[in-house]
């Protein structure tokens, strides 16, 4: 096994290990929605002692809708970085995970690390496969050469784009001559 392949093995893994504190810690939220519906329940039931104040069901409300929006947004970001994970894992949508990558960056310090890793050699990969790639289409027998510009800037005509995925798998085999 190469070193580049080497290397999304472990990013790969490593995401997937990031995504499961991910989902772990999103549940953290779930203890606002707890204390919400007890501020809820609290504001029904008086208190037995008339002098203290009963918080007001507004408030609780605010820390269920709070609590579960954020539960959400945490497993939405678990969900997204194991998909980055089994992008990596097979080699498909490059794109995605470096936008993952780029978007990890943002949680410290684990998301960070990994991202800037992803970020490192997602953009090694990209510019090597990009420079190589050639494309035969099977109704002309067409040979299209695509340059390091028009794939990385995302620019690619119809009949490629199912090629695309299929060539950055696998490098095609270029036939040597000996002079």
């Amino acid at each position: 096994m190469n070193q580049d392949a080497e290397h999304l093995r472990l990013l790969s893994i490593f995401h997937y290990i990031v995504a499961g504190v991910a989902a772990f810690c999103s549940f953290l939220p779930l203890l606002y929605a707890v204390l919400g519906f007890v501020f809820v329940a609290l504001s029904r039931h008086p208190p037995a002692n008339p002098s203290q104040e009963v918080p007001p069901a507004a408030l609780g409300w605010a820390f269920v809708g709070l609590g579960i929006f954020l539960f959400l947004l945490g497993a939405v970001l678990a969900l997204v970085l194991a998909l980055a994970g089994r992008s990596l894992s097979r080699r498909k949508r490059y794109w995605f995970a470096f936008v993952v990558a780029c978007i990890e960056c943002i949680f410290v310090p684990f998301g960070t690390i990994l991202g800037v890793f992803t970020i490192i050699v997602l953009s090694r990969d990209l510019a090597r496969i990009s420079e190589d790639i050639v494309f035969d289409r099977a109704s002309a027998g067409l040979k299209v050469h695509f340059g390091r510009r028009l794939i990385i800037g995302g620019i690619c005509p119809a009949f490629c784009s199912n090629r695309i995925s299929a060539s950055l798998r696998r490098r095609p085999s270029v036939p040597t001559t000996s002079p």
